[in-house]
């Protein structure tokens, strides 16, 4: 039991004494040693992110405003209890990267076995499928024949220790390496694209992770881009070393080192530029709109695009555009944003029954193409309403409530002048020779005339009238599309002969929006009344006055006229 624990602790101390000497080869390396988890170590603005072997992948995700990283990749030595082992490759490279990107890597170790050799560590930008950077495992050794140390090129290698044998072929272009096949011969190391082949004494490589095994006899082979080969090996042999896995690395400014990294794989991921703060109003507008963009850092900065700090900007098309700050800092970072320009909603219009309007007729215009819709003129959707004559213009705003976009529409309603009929009589005595002519105007001109005498008689399709006695006349006139007007006319005697004392009212214009006009003769009284019958206004005026119903509700309501003891009630529609 103490003889584990101290062996333990004995291989603990050895990779960190191994990983000091290798540090000191390197030019660009600014590590803390850590086992473990990955750990941040701020530098200034930037970060620096140490992924130890852990046995399993793990990710990184590129934080807001960094555009570019360095990542130093170490290969695993084969197996670190065998002092013949070869060493990793060390492979840096920089890369453009984009905030939000997602970078899946692995740091290579020792698969549980003896003699492994060691697993090759890379990264991958998986939002991207873009493979930035491997670096190949060492062969392991075995007793005293030495494994393979891993290159900075593409293909593995091959045994050292059996030239004039069948070890296994190194892999290349990304494949596993061969197996020996001897009886004891071991797997080939894994590639990038397959696993290392299967050998008689131990299993090849497994694809993207690992090195093989080894046997009492002879070292695995190390794994990574191309896997190295296995070594031939029989009981008769001696011993044998198996070959290293190749690298890969895209990156710029590179340094790879080959048969580098004497410690378990270790990966470190650098932020090479400091981030510039950056705001924006909103990431959606309406095309049309606009919005404000700010960047800030230690430089000067500039927008592409068009774009220009906290200024209002105006997009030109629909879509999606990215627009990137950059600062004159060269040790700043770009900062991107992107907006998404929105099509505004279109709405058509149209009138329910579409022809020329009498006044007084109820009109009903439909809109689509939107979720809501606003009217100007106190009008709404689908209800009707009374518009006055002439022609009107109405404007209505539809609103998308998913993208809060809104466009306009407009249409036009037409509607007859009324129908104003005049009249002028003439009745000298109570004889038969009165007259009523009238005068039209208003509508659509193409009159009919029907006319009504005291309930008892009609004149139809005459305009005037001749050969009268004293009487009450009405006249209905109807234009040529359908609107009507009326009058009624008292014809009376000028020396007072007529007994008929009937007083006329009329009240005009009926339907109203506004104000009602009552019109006798003399003085009279008037009372509004509701349908339900209550007094909502009073008055008396003489010969004709105005009665304002504006603040009343849109409905029916019953005026009730009274002058020299005599009442009538007319309805009057409020529109």
């Amino acid at each position: 039991m103490y003889y584990i624990v101290l062996k333990g602790l004995y291989l603990r101390l050895l990779q960190t004494l191994l990983k000091f000497k290798q540090n000191l080869k390197m030019k660009k390396t600014y590590k803390k040693l850590l086992l473990g988890l990955a750990i941040i170590v701020g530098s200034g603005a930037n970060s620096q992110t140490i992924y130890p072997y852990t046995g399993a992948t793990e990710t990184y995700t590129v934080p807001a405003g960094i555009t570019k990283i360095s990542i130093e990749a170490n290969g695993s030595r084969g197996d670190v209890t065998e002092s013949y082992s070869g060493g990793g490759a060390t492979m840096y490279g920089e890369f453009d990267v984009s905030p939000g990107d997602v970078l899946t890597l692995y740091a290579g170790g020792n698969f549980t076995g003896r003699k492994s050799g060691g697993d090759g560590s890379w990264v991958e930008n998986t939002t991207t499928s873009t493979l930035f950077i491997v670096a190949g495992g060492g062969g392991c050794g075995s007793h005293a024949s030495a494994g393979a140390g891993a290159p900075v090129t593409n293909d593995g290698t091959a045994s050292l220790t059996h030239p004039d044998y069948p070890d296994g072929a190194p892999g290349i272009d990304g494949h596993g390496g061969g197996a020996g096949v001897g009886p004891q011969g071991t797997g080939g190391g894994g590639g990038w694209f397959s696993a290392g082949a299967d050998g008689l004494g131990s299993p090849g490589g497994l694809i993207r992770c690992m090195g093989s095994h080894g046997t009492d006899f002879a070292g695995g082979a190390g794994g990574r881009y191309s896997g190295g080969g296995g070594v031939d090996m029989d009981l008769g042999w001696g011993t044998g070393g198996g070959g290293a896995g190749g690298s890969y690395n895209i990156g710029t400014n590179q340094d790879n080192l080959p048969d580098n990294n004497a410690a378990l794989g270790e990966i470190t991921i650098d932020e090479i530029c400091d981030p510039i703060s950056g705001t924006v109003s909103t990431t959606t507008v309406c095309i049309g709109d606009s919005f404000t963009a700010s960047a800030s850092g230690d430089g000067t900065i500039t927008w592409d695009g068009g774009l220009i700090n906290d200024e209002p900007f105006t997009p030109e098309s629909v879509g999606i555009t990215t627009y990137t700050a950059t600062s004159d800092d060269e040790n700043e970072c770009s900062f991107s944003i992107e907006i998404e320009v929105v099509e505004l909603p279109t709405i058509t219009t149209y009138i329910r029954e579409e022809r020329d309007f009498c006044e007084g007729e109820p009109v009903v215009i439909i809109s689509s193409g939107a979720d809501t819709y606003t009217w100007d003129g106190g009008i709404f959707d689908g209800e009707p309403f009374y518009p006055p004559a002439g022609m009107t213009t109405y404007t209505v705003i539809g609103l998308d409530t998913i993208t809060g976009c809104e466009n306009s529409a407009s249409i036009d309603v037409f509607v007859m002048d009324p129908i104003v009929i005049t009249a002028v009589t003439t009745l000298e005595n109570i004889g038969y020779d009165g007259e009523i002519d009238i005068t039209v105007t208003g509508g659509t001109p193409g009159y009919t005339f029907d006319w009504d005498i005291d309930g008892t008689g009609d004149y139809d399709d005459t305009e005037d009238l001749t050969g009268l006695t004293v009487g009450v006349y009405i006249v209905e006139v109807e234009d040529e599309i359908g609107c009507t007007g009326s009058l009624t006319v008292k014809l009376e005697s000028q020396l007072g002969l007529f007994d008929d004392d009937e007083i006329v009212f009329s009240v005009y214009p009926n339907p109203t929006s506004d104000v009602i006009t009552i019109s006798t003769e003399g003085n009279f009284a008037y009372q509004v009344l509701s349908v339900n019958g209550a007094i909502l206004s009073n008055g008396v005026g003489f010969n004709t006055t105005e009665v304002n119903l504006t603040d009343f509700a849109k409905g029916v309501y019953f005026v009730n006229l009274q002058a020299n003891d005599q009442q009538q009630v007319l309805k009057v529609v409020k529109k």
